[in-house]
């Protein structure tokens, strides 16, 4: 077992030592997901102002992230907003254990009981888990990055399911956003370049619209708050990029 921390705060989480090491995307998808928070949260302020004489109960955001792994982006969100509902989903079983490991220990140490499930099973099958009426304001997936035939595959288990899609396509997270993924929510997923095209089309066939946020693994910017897991040499911020192997793009999806 590895040890790793986030941002501003003493606790060493665990990370399974042959799991996929997390990288500077995990910090540049927090980012986006920071920013619809905060949209989320000033619009739930105003709103529970409104109604206080009418004694409505506080309002919740409901996280969902795809492939959670140890943990890290919910935790990352977590440690900020207390107030909000966070579910993963890990299809590895060690994993999946990690992490409820982890979030046990956040909340122990912030004094505060998070509401979180981590729930070990396949994205693509979520129907035989949620029901039909169950959406999320928030969706968050740092999903494998390559397709079958595109690369060599790890003879790591862990290492192998995290950058092939051995397990689930890029058609089959698309659908599971499409299908859980609230009105008026917004989901981000990050993916090279390479697969922009893929994406786009998959998205239009779903009736889904698309925002895409540039950025460049040769970035040499630093940035403040920058968990220690990351190198800051290799940061990534948004901005223009070249169509290069380093590329990435995260995806901003909303219905149509």
């Amino acid at each position: 077992m590895k040890n790793f921390n986030i941002l501003d705060i003493d606790i060493e989480f665990f990370q399974h030592e042959y799991a996929q090491a997390v990288s500077s995307d995990t910090f540049d998808l927090y980012l986006k997901a920071v920013d619809m928070l905060e949209k989320f949260t000033n619009s739930i302020s105003e709103d529970e102002e409104k109604n206080k004489k009418n004694n409505f109960n506080a309002f919740e955001i409901n996280v969902l992230d795809l492939g959670t792994g140890n943990g890290i982006l919910l935790l990352m969100l977590a440690k900020d907003y207390h107030n909000a509902k966070y579910t993963g989903i890990e299809i590895l079983e060690e994993l999946s254990n990690i992490a409820k490991i982890n979030f046990d220990k956040l909340s122990k140490t912030i004094g505060y009981k998070l509401n979180f499930n981590i729930i070990n099973a396949d994205y693509c099958k979520l129907s035989d888990i949620f029901s039909d009426n169950i959406k999320f304001d928030l969706i968050i997936s740092n999903p494998p990055y390559f397709p079958l035939g595109k690369g060599k595959i790890s003879s790591i288990y862990g290492k192998a399911i995290s950058r092939f899609e051995i397990m689930a396509t890029l058609n089959d997270l698309i659908n599971c956003i499409k299908n859980y993924l609230a009105k008026d929510g917004r989901a981000f997923v990050i993916y090279p370049f390479s697969r922009k095209d893929e994406l786009l089309k998959v998205c239009d066939e779903l009736f889904l619209n698309v925002k895409t946020h540039y950025i460049s693994s040769n970035n040499s910017e630093n940035h403040h708050h920058i968990p220690n897991i990351i190198n800051k040499n290799t940061l990534t911020l948004d901005g223009i990029t070249k169509n290069n192997s380093k590329s990435k793009i995260i995806f901003e999806i909303e219905h149509a």
